[in-house]
């Protein structure tokens, strides 16, 4: 795998942790959320304790593990067999949820131990993050980082143009919004969207682009 891999009384994959002597493996939810799972549960689907997203346990013995694509892509799916829900009853949280900035996931906190230990310092390719859950995390990113006189205006499938005047992160999930605007009267409105109503975004007044070009 590498000359960053070390062996020690775990062995590292790509983003999983095998824990040699308990037989547990340690990993992301595609949410960036920490779990264990029984070695034997490799490639089976599965649902994260914390916010319900479903996706297939890694295959991280050196058998299955054939490229780092295969373990990357295999973090999500869109399963709804009753196998995934079977199996998320041997699957427990291992931390506190991450918060992975430099993965494009999350912002404000350090890079999982597991990925600095595989890859060092360098940043790791993001968990598999789909649809209107993607749209979530970069519209999260931006506006994070936005300056004063950046505007959002949110494109809705229905053909409405909405402006927000101010958008929680803590208070929004992947499925969901958290917005607010000022009324003339002072009042503020809350809005709650649902990512899947989106249908564009469009960030204006950027001094600079928030990627290479």
């Amino acid at each position: 795998m590498g000359s960053r891999t070390r062996r020690l009384d775990s062995i590292f994959w790509m983003g999983a942790k095998v824990n040699t002597k308990s037989e547990t493996i340690m990993f992301l939810c595609p949410n960036g959320h920490r779990l264990n799972a029984p070695q034997r549960l490799q490639g089976q689907p599965g649902k994260c304790p914390h916010c319900n997203v479903r996706f297939r346990v890694p295959n991280v013995s050196p058998e299955t593990a054939t490229n780092s694509r295969e373990l990357t892509t295999a973090a999500s799916t869109s399963s709804t067999s009753a196998s995934s829900v079977r199996n998320s009853e041997e699957i427990s949280s291992a931390g506190d949820p991450l918060d992975l900035a430099g993965l494009g996931l999350r912002d404000n906190a350090e890079t999982s131990d597991i990925l600095q230990a595989t890859l060092g310092a360098k940043p790791a390719a993001a968990p598999v993050v789909a649809g209107h859950s993607r749209l979530f995390v970069e519209f999260t990113h931006l506006w994070k980082t936005r300056g004063a006189e950046v505007s959002f205006e949110i494109h809705l499938r229905e053909g409405e143009v909405f402006v927000p005047h101010h958008y929680s992160p803590e208070k929004s999930s992947p499925e969901l919004g958290y917005f607010a605007r000022k009324a003339d009267s002072g009042k503020f409105q809350i809005h709650l969207i649902p990512w899947k109503a989106v249908s564009r975004l469009v960030v204006s007044g950027l001094a600079d682009l928030p990627f290479e070009a």
